[in-house]
């Protein structure tokens, strides 16, 4: 028999969370957060324990809008959904770490609107196939 172990009010609005060493994930932007400057701070990255203790989220720094994400050789790959920018990260209960980000859609990013880089992702044989509202993208992060 199932049952509710726990429930909260934040959630990732169109991406499935990932669950990597026992602390689940998720980008929790949605659209109580998403528009407003002053909410965007409960936004962005966050983790979870397995027990619904919220450990940490990044808030604005970076928020990543509404962008798909990718768990792979132990790195977490998310395109940023407002502007399309690719970040690479590890994350552990600590935090999150950057250790890569490019702008590989060239969009300007001085515009503070949502340019909509919403769709999933795809990573096959290190090559990110990604997409924006007018554009399909493979990026070859081998290289």
């Amino acid at each position: 028999m199932l049952s509710e172990k726990w429930s909260i009010q934040k959630g990732s609005q169109i991406h499935p969370p990932f669950v990597i060493a026992d602390h689940l994930y998720f980008l929790a932007n949605e659209n109580s957060n998403h528009r407003v400057a002053t909410k965007r701070k409960t936004g962005g990255l966050s983790c979870w324990s397995l027990d619904g203790e919220e450990l940490w989220h990044t808030g604005n720094d970076p928020f990543m809008g509404r962008g798909a994400s990718l768990y792979a050789d132990g790195m977490l790959i998310v395109q940023d959904g407002e502007k399309g920018i690719l970040r690479l990260g590890e994350v552990s209960k600590g935090g999150f770490r950057e250790l890569a980000s490019a702008n590989v859609f060239g969009s300007d990013l001085k515009k503070n609107f949502d340019l909509k880089f919403w769709s999933p992702m795809a990573l096959s044989e290190g090559r990110l196939y990604m997409r924006g509202q007018n554009r399909l993208l493979c990026v070859d992060l081998k290289k």
